[in-house]
């Protein structure tokens, strides 16, 4: 039986949106637990305490979070858990909750998947919400139905890098310095990985994934929340787990520039790289690193990376993710990804070296700190609350909430921006059409180099 012990807890939120509300308050409760958390077999033999939220917002309903996601995919089946996932997503049950007034989606990431179902506050759909987990969660495995279906949906997947082989950016930089580990593997898989897949295999993922220790649930009311004891016992029906989700080991640190090319026949000169975290440094506060991300890619072109590549006339779109303690992944502090139609390699490369030294040595500067005092205080903070919403939900999977407005920026953050950066050198990994230039070039320049054609990538 789901046993509430005193670490259930009642949030009160009345400022986040409907979508982001439950999975933001649940990622922070089942990924930060307290000292005296229960020993990893204690949690693995019942289901983690529910967090309970007390809401005004107009829809209600529950987040089931499970914790592995495609990390626990087992060598050479790289895939699967995400094939149970999307049978479970997409089991014909939904239609019956949808028809009813509930409104279902899921997600599925590196270290954790969540199931979110949602209803209008003030109906009562905790029969038809019972009906549909209770259907999910007893899926048979064996049935050519199901086995039909999840074929079908494999191949609607967007995994063409993969499948043509090649990996994405970020998992050829994960790969740099986690060779070999889970969560340096594609998040889907690949066509040939997924091939070697059969209904067993789908049984035996979906125990190790849903079982008690691995699942974490939110449940929202406008007033007094408590969990339903028909759902309480629909879940009390998953078996206890075997084994501990996979936990990342630290990336290895840099010893020398790294260029990672993948050679593609697709269009495009695409770059990722990350801003090392300097490893003895604890920034004084996480709205810090919020800052980092706005001043680096503030979403109006005019933060450093974008003045670089308009001056070299590159047309670039620019993103930064933030990642404040890289707790999990061990990533470092900021992720940088820069998607081209037709810029020259050479040029691309050299601009992306350049700037990625100045922030190294230099930081950002005080004309970017003052630019951004000036558009909020002209703007007030509503560009900041989206990037907080944009934030937060990772955020709280890996430490404090950043926020980053007028109040939390401080006449220092550049100096402490800069601290915090590491000097290590960098690794970056291109995909272009034709390297014949940019690795002799780059060589020149001190990086190591490493070439992969299309089709080559194991």
């Amino acid at each position: 039986m789901l046993i509430l012990s005193k670490a259930t807890k009642k949030v009160i939120l009345e400022s986040i949106s409907d979508k982001n509300m439950f999975l933001i308050s649940l990622l922070s409760a089942c990924l930060h637990a307290p000292p005296d958390a229960p020993t990893p077999a204690a949690r693995a033999a019942r289901i983690h305490a529910p967090l309970l939220v007390e809401s005004n917002r107009s829809l209600v309903g529950m987040s089931v979070l499970v914790r592995g996601g495609s990390a626990a995919d087992p060598v050479g089946q790289e895939g699967i858990g995400a094939a149970v996932f999307s049978a479970i997503t997409h089991n014909p049950a939904t239609e019956h909750f949808k028809k009813a007034g509930g409104q279902f989606r899921s997600e599925w990431h590196r270290d954790y998947g969540v199931l979110h179902y949602r209803w209008k506050a003030g109906t009562n759909l905790n029969k038809e919400l019972s009906d549909l987990l209770n259907a999910q969660l007893t899926t048979d495995w064996k049935s050519d139905a199901v086995f039909d279906a999840v074929q079908k949906q494999s191949e609607q997947w967007g995994t063409r890098e993969a499948d043509e082989g090649l990996p994405s950016l970020l998992d050829a930089w994960l790969q740099t310095g986690l060779s070999g580990h889970p969560y340096a593997h594609p998040v889907r898989g690949s066509q040939k990985s997924r091939a070697g897949i059969d209904k067993d295999k789908l049984d035996e993922a979906y125990t190790r994934l849903f079982c008690t220790g691995n699942i974490h649930v939110a449940w929202a009311e406008n007033k007094k929340p408590i969990l339903p004891q028909n759902i309480r016992n629909t879940l009390n029906k998953l078996p206890t787990c075997t084994s501990e989700p996979p936990t990342p080991k630290p990336m290895a640190r840099s010893t020398q520039p790294l260029l990672v090319v993948l050679e593609s026949n697709g269009s495009g000169t695409h770059a990722f790289t990350a801003l090392p975290h300097r490893a003895s440094y604890r920034i004084t506060t996480p709205e810090d690193l919020a800052w980092g991300r706005v001043l680096l890619d503030n979403g109006k072109g005019q933060g450093p990376l974008h003045r670089a590549l308009a001056k070299q006339a590159i047309e670039a779109n620019v993103a930064v993710r933030l990642f404040p303690k890289g707790e999990r992944w061990r990533q470092p502090l900021l992720q940088i990804e820069v998607r081209t139609q037709d810029a020259d390699p050479v040029a691309l490369f050299d601009t992306l070296v350049a700037s990625f030294s100045s922030l190294q040595q230099h930081g950002w500067s005080p004309r970017d700190v003052h630019r951004e005092k000036e558009h909020l205080r002209v703007k007030g903070n509503a560009n900041s609350s989206r990037l907080r919403l944009e934030s937060q939900l990772l955020a709280n999977v890996f430490g404090p909430s950043p926020k980053a407005t007028l109040e939390t920026l401080k006449e220092d953050t550049a100096r402490l921006l800069r601290q915090s950066v590491s000097s290590d050198p960098v690794t970056i990994v291109m995909q272009v059409g034709n390297a014949e230039t940019l690795l002799p070039h780059a060589q020149k320049r001190g990086f190591h180099t490493q070439l992969f054609k299309q089709g080559e990538w194991e």
